[in-house]
């Protein structure tokens, strides 16, 4: 069991479901094929993991912001602080592909105004920037309407050359579902294997948009170390 959970005090049944809701504990009892003092173990070794993950995932994320301003700011300098960017007005295309467009615009314009709302008359460029979410930056390449608007003149400069729109998309939905489920305490899965996967692709990111950074952050990383640790076998 992880250090600081020693199993003479570890919540009874009925005390874990009050403080994690039935449908959680139910979650973590089943990892543990019934054992109440496993299932606890699991809950404990996952918010340790969750918490490392996510630490490294901040350090991606300010990469890829960071990487994507960096491409779009030379033409559209401090638009973060601007109340409608020329960037978020940009549409070519058929009407269909227009109008998907606009959606995406205006979208993307409510997200930037609450950012800016948040922090106040005084913001600056890169006050809004750190503001803005992972999702935001994620929606700037997701959708292929996006393709000829933003990635051909301007994002993909942003990644070494030759690399595709849709592989920096995959990575790019991977990390934000993982972060979301980390930040919920969901379990992170069921088997070391499927995390794997997730940090694979997490790591694939990194290295596009920050490959002599992301070599420092896995040497000081200790998510390895605690998938090791994995009270129960994948």
């Amino acid at each position: 069991m992880p250090e600081g959970l020693p199993h003479a005090n570890v919540p009874t049944p009925r005390q874990a479901i009050a403080w994690l809701s039935q449908h959680r504990y139910d979650k973590y009892l089943a990892l543990a094929s019934g054992d109440h003092s496993l299932a606890m173990e699991i809950y404990s070794w996952n918010s340790e993991l969750s918490s490392a993950i996510l630490r490294d995932l901040a350090h991606v994320e300010v990469a890829v912001r960071n990487a994507l301003d960096g491409q779009l700011a030379p033409t559209f300098p401090d638009w973060a602080a601007q109340p409608t960017p020329g960037w978020l007005q940009l549409q070519n295309g058929t009407q269909r592909v227009r109008m998907r467009q606009q959606k995406l615009n205006n979208d993307g314009l409510k997200l930037l105004r609450q950012a800016q709302r948040d922090v106040g008359a005084a913001a600056t460029h890169g006050m809004v920037i750190a503001r803005l979410s992972f999702g935001f930056w994620q929606f700037l390449i997701t959708p292929r309407v996006r393709e000829s608007t933003l990635w051909t003149p301007y994002l993909h400069r942003g990644f070494p050359r030759g690399t595709a729109r849709a592989d920096v998309s995959r990575f790019l939905e991977s990390a934000v579902s993982l972060r979301n489920r980390l930040a919920h305490l969901e379990p992170v899965a069921s088997a070391s294997t499927s995390v794997t996967e997730r940090l694979a692709d997490m790591n694939a990111l990194f290295k596009l948009v920050a490959p002599e950074v992301h070599d420092w952050i896995t040497e000081i990383s200790d998510v390895t170390e605690i998938i090791n640790r994995e009270p129960v076998s994948g």
